[in-house]
């Protein structure tokens, strides 16, 4: 029977069918531990090469051309280095509805997708049967489950995306795998450039205000404070800000993924707050709720002007060199003006 016009079968069916078929496309597990390095294959030709990454090491002989993206992560990598995907898997918060839908309803990355690429399901439970249709030759993702079993429709790569840098080094590894190095680097390097010119240009605001970032799906669920553990977070401290945190002195309790209560604001002390919406919900739609919360009026940020509200897909999810150039932009357009707001204050002060 041939792999490639083999029908869905259910998972217990595909397992044993991918068993037998591409048992040739197992990865090479004689390798040592993860890394984002890659090595070319002795004695396999000058095509093959060894990529090590988060689930071990994967050979990869000959350039991949139809590869499925399986996060937005992934497909912010992909797009990063002009590649074009031919599956995708989104994250469950957005339902891209049928297989066919438009590429658009891709969150901040669709209006870059010049192919047509197959809707996989989501980033966290893909479907299998989807992807032996799809007939990829290479799958990038970011969780470990069910690798095994892709592994055998397709060379795989697992790359987390959360700890710091990890989004360049994705880009260096995946870039090494189909031959495109040297796009990573400009990539890096123009961020970089960006990054440095924008903490030149607020160097003053970030040495002399305080930034909470919180993250909210509605104020009947409360807020939870974040920092360094999200993209967004990350690159407001590599600009120099610091971010206020639920520690000791703060005298709220401490742990990973506390929600608070709105009333807590007023202990944090911040001078300008960013709040992510989360869990489904809009920019526009928790704007209008805190806009309406009396409590929420009475600090001082709100007051100022000081609150912005910024989206949680962007700042949080997607994780790459696109969504960190999108958000320097943000960052610049909403915090700028504050820089400058600050300037004339200082000058009515001392007049």
């Amino acid at each position: 029977m041939s792999c490639r016009r083999m029908l869905p079968l259910g998972l217990g069916g595909l397992a044993l069918v991918l068993t037998s078929c591409w048992a040739n496309l197992q990865p090479d597990r004689s390798a040592p531990g993860p890394s984002s390095s890659t090595a070319a294959l002795r004695g396999a030709g000058p095509a093959c090469q060894l990529v090590r990454h988060d689930a071990g090491a994967t050979r990869l002989c000959g350039q991949p051309r139809r590869i499925a993206a399986l996060s937005p992560h992934m497909l912010d990598v992909l797009l990063a280095l002009n590649l074009q995907p031919v599956g995708y898997a989104e994250v469950d918060y957005f339902d891209l509805g049928e297989r066919n839908a438009p590429v658009q309803a891709i969150p901040y990355l669709g209006e870059r997708v010049t192919s047509q690429p197959i809707n996989v399901g989501s980033r966290e439970n893909p479907s299998l049967e989807v992807l032996v249709k799809l007939k990829p030759d290479l799958i990038l993702r970011e969780y470990p489950e069910n690798y095994a079993l892709m592994a055998q429709i397709a060379p795989t790569l697992v790359l987390r995306s959360t700890e710091k840098d990890q989004w360049q080094r994705n880009l260096r590894t995946i870039a090494q795998s189909v031959g495109r190095e040297p796009q990573a680097e400009q990539v890096i390097t123009h961020y970089q450039q960006r990054l440095t010119t924008l903490r030149q240009e607020m160097a003053e605001l970030a040495k002399t205000r305080s930034l909470l970032v919180i993250s909210s799906g509605g104020l009947s669920q409360g807020i939870s404070i974040v920092d360094e553990d999200i993209q967004g977070g990350r690159i407001l401290t590599e600009l120099g800000f610091r971010l206020v945190t639920a520690d000791a002195s703060s005298g709220l309790s401490l742990g990973n993924d506390a929600t608070y209560s709105i009333e807590v604001l007023s202990q944090l002390k911040a001078d300008i707050i960013i709040v992510l919406a989360s869990n489904g919900k809009s920019v526009a739609s928790l704007r209008q709720e805190w806009q309406q919360t009396p409590l929420l009026k009475t600090l001082p940020a709100y007051q100022r002007g000081s609150i912005h509200f910024v989206d949680t897909q962007l700042w949080a999810r997607i994780r790459g060199p696109i969504a960190a150039e999108l958000i320097l932009q943000q960052i610049r357009q909403i915090l700028l003006p504050e820089q400058k707001m600050g300037k004339v204050l200082k000058s009515a002060t001392r007049r």
